[in-house]
Parts: structure tokens; C-alpha cells; sequence
């Protein structure tokens, strides 16, 4: 069963006006790479520090890391651009999170939230460091610990190995990672009980979601079909999996009542319940059943491609309007090109002249921009 997390539409299209010809404007080299990943390392360390400092040693450590980060994604190779990616947006989140707590970094660093974020920046840290000791001879104490975690744990267990977000990570971090630590079960069944069943058609059905949600008219037809389908699949669910059946159901029907309040325009829908933890842990499980049993292929559709948006924080259009604003717009200029964008067009992000016209109806100048494909 497909999970509903929505690759929703970018929030930073206007970066594409740096690059050439439609591309993302990236032609790193892996010496590139590679001179920038020193960086990286040594910016770990200074981060690190600047976290056991006082107030003012957070935010200038925050705003050096998350500059650093930012640049190592304009250079990282394809084979890790993604975990740079879920690196520099997990600190941006850590940020935010240490602002809200006025710096309070003991707080949040033994919050509940730090788990989750832990668990996301786990996976992509392992790769980086594996990347970067293959392709740069870059070996750290922390690389060695994963290469030696990881063959120890496909030899003797099946549980997933848990290591440091960050090298020298202080005991409330480690905690929260391996709190999000989840055994692995090996499920077996009938892999064609009428469950899995059930399962293939839906997950068929949901793995192209994305798409069908960015159209009001395909986002109405697609929960009108799909919501019963889900109802009828609810009893079917065996023992094992029956009450993530139950949550991830319950989710679905959230998720279509708050496309149906908004019209089923994606855009402007409160889409909060993405962001529910337990609905999330229902979905990995189901997802774990159906691949070890109902022999559903887990893919791409199951991961967000888009990190800038954040379920919580409002709709999509909320959220642009804000970034456009700290980009430099009006709060009139910005809600102007939001409500005239048309974000259902893919090549939207990358059309030079539809990006002008919409400037020139909204009265943009380009040089407000601040950072503008930097």
C-alpha cells in the first residue's frame, strides 16, 4: 500500500533561473567534490563546538554550517546529492527548531522531534561518509564505526545498525538515534491472500499520486475512487498488520477530507496529517509486509523528492509566499505570483519567459531578488 506522503511541488522554483538551457546549473566536478567535502568534515567539528557554546555561538555556528552546506550541495555528486540534500535540510530544521526553544540546546536535543530527525539524516550521513572515503580517500573515525557496524550487523542480525548523525554527537543525540532504531520482522503469508490483493491494486493505483494530486479534477476523481477501496481493503488486513492498516486507512480519509475543504486544489490544502509520526511508522509497516510477502517493489513514490516543504508549516501556497518574501517580494508581489503561477505546468520552473511575463504582471523587479540562484 502506497504511503501518502506527497511529492509536492518545489517552493524554490525561482532557483532555476541560474542554471543553462533548463538544467539545475551544476557541472561539479568530483575534485570538486571532494575539496569541498575537507570542508565539510572540518565544518562538523566547528558545529559540534559552537553547540556547547552560549547563545550567540549556536546561531553563528547554525548560520557557518548551514552556508556550508548549502554550497556542498551546489557541487555533490549525483550518486549523494539527495543525502547532501536531506543533510542540509535536517540542520535547517534543527535551526529552526533551536530558535523556537530560544537556543535552548539541551531542550532540543532531548525532544522528541530530534528522534525523527535523526532517523531521516541517519541513512544519508552513512552515504556521504562512505562516498567520501571511496571517492576521496576522506576516512574518519565515524566511517570506520559504520563500515564496521554495518558488516557486523548482516552477519549476526537483522536489525538495522544505528550510528551518529554527526562524528563527536553528545549522548542526547545518540539516544534519540537509536530510539528510532526498528527491528526488521520477517513476515510471512499467502501472497495471494485476498490482502495482497488487495495491496497490488492499490498500491498500482496510488504509485503515480503525486501527478493525479496536482490536478483539482484528477485529486477529486482519484479519492472518490480510491477512499472505498481502502474501506473495503480494511478487513482484509491480516493479524500482524491490522492496526497500521487501521491508522494508515484513518490517514487516507484525513487526507482526502482536507483536499475536499480546499477544493482539491493541492496548493491549498492543509496537508498537516503527512507530518503524523504514527501514521507514518503504520505506513513503513505495511510497506515492509507488502514487499516480504505480497511482493510489492517499494520505489521511488514512497520518498518526497521536494525537502523545502513542510506539511506543518502551513499549505504550499503559505509557504511560497514566505519564501518569496524572504527572497525579497512584497507580501503583494509574492501572494500576486502565487495565485497566477501555474505550478501544474512541469516545465514551469524552467521557463525563462513565462517566469518574465509573471514578473512583469506582478510588477517584480528581478534585482529585488536577494540571492537569486546563487
Amino acid at each position: 500500500m502506497k504511503r501518502a506522503i506527497v511529492c509536492l511541488l518545489p517552493l524554490c522554483l525561482l532557483t532555476a533561473c541560474g542554471g543553462d538551457d533548463g538544467d539545475d546549473g551544476r557541472d561539479a566536478t568530483p575534485a570538486e567534490w571532494c575539496a569541498v567535502a575537507e570542508l565539510v568534515e572540518a565544518g562538523e567539528g566547528d558545529f559540534q563546538t559552537a553547540l556547547e557554546g552560549d547563545t550567540e555561538s549556536v546561531k553563528a555556528g547554525l548560520e557557518s554550517w548551514q552556508s556550508l552546506l548549502d554550497d556542498a550541495a551546489k557541487s555533490a555528486p549525483d550518486e549523494i546529492l539527495a543525502d547532501v540534500n536531506t543533510t542540509a535540510d535536517g540542520v535547517d530544521q534543527l535551526a529552526k527548531s533551536l530558535a523556537d526553544a530560544d537556543y535552548d540546546v539541551e531542550a532540543v536535543m532531548q525532544s522528541d522531534d530530534l528522534a525523527d530527525l535523526a532517523a531521516d539524516m541517519e541513512s544519508a550521513t552513512i552515504n556521504i561518509k562512505a562516498y567520501n572515503a571511496a571517492e576521496c580517500g576522506i576516512v574518519t573515525d565515524q566511517s570506520v564505526e559504520t563500515t564496521e557496524s554495518t558488516n557486523t550487523s548482516a552477519n549476526t542480525s537483522t536489525s538495522t545498525s544505528t550510528t551518529s548523525v554527526v562524528d563527536d554527537t553528545t549522548a542526547a543525540e545518540q539516544t534519540a538515534a537509536e530510539a528510532t532504531s526498528v527491528d526488521q520482522v520477517a513476515y510471512t503469508g499467502d501472497t495471494n491472500s485476498d490482502w495482497c490483493i488487495a495491496a497490488r491494486q492499490l498500491d498500482s493505483i496510488t504509485n503515480d499520486i503525486d501527478a493525479t494530486l496536482s490536478d483539482p479534477a484528477a485529486a477529486e476523481a482519484f479519492f472518490t475512487e480510491v477512499l472505498p477501496m481502502f474501506d473495503a481493503a480494511l478487513p482484509l488486513a491480516p493479524d500482524e498488520i491490522a492496526a497500521e492498516v487501521a491508522l494508515a486507512v484513518d490517514g487516507f480519509h484525513q487526507l482526502g477530507d482536507a483536499f475536499s475543504v480546499a477544493g482539491y486544489d493541492i496548493l491549498n490544502a492543509d496537508l498537516a496529517v503527512l507530518n503524523d509520526a504514527s501514521i507514518r511508522e503504520a505506513n513503513d509497516t505495511i510497506d515492509q509486509y507488502g514487499e516480504q510477502v505480497c511482493g510489492i517493489e517499494l520505489g521511488s513514490a514512497d520518498e518526497s523528492s521536494s525537502n523545502d516543504f513542510d506539511p506543518s508549516a502551513g499549505t504550499i501556497t503559505e509557504q511560497l509566499i514566505t519564501q518569496l518574501m524572504q527572497l525579497g517580494l512584497t507580501q503583494e508581489q509574492a501572494t500576486c505570483f502565487a495565485d497566477n503561477a501555474d505550478f501544474t505546468d512541469p516545465n514551469f520552473g524552467t521557463d525563462l519567459n513565462a517566469i518574465a511575463e509573471l514578473f512583469e504582471q506582478c510588477e517584480i523587479d528581478p534585482t529585488q531578488l536577494v540571492g537569486l540562484g546563487e
